[in-house]
């Protein structure tokens, strides 16, 4: 709760506003560069498949 007041003496709305929204974008650019960087190793990595393969 303390937290929360801190930021909002700190920040104004906008401001807060749009940390959120920086640290939305940022948190986006990591998890593509991850998906990036290990999709070799994801490829090799089979579905399990839903569908009955003898028919």
């Amino acid at each position: 709760m303390e937290k929360s007041a801190i930021l909002a003496r700190s920040f104004s709305r906008s401001e807060r506003l749009m940390l959120g929204y920086g640290a939305f974008i940022g948190s986006l650019m990591i998890l593509f560069s991850f998906f990036t960087v290990f999709r070799p190793s994801l490829d090799q990595l089979q579905p399990i498949s839903l569908v009955d393969p003898s028919g």
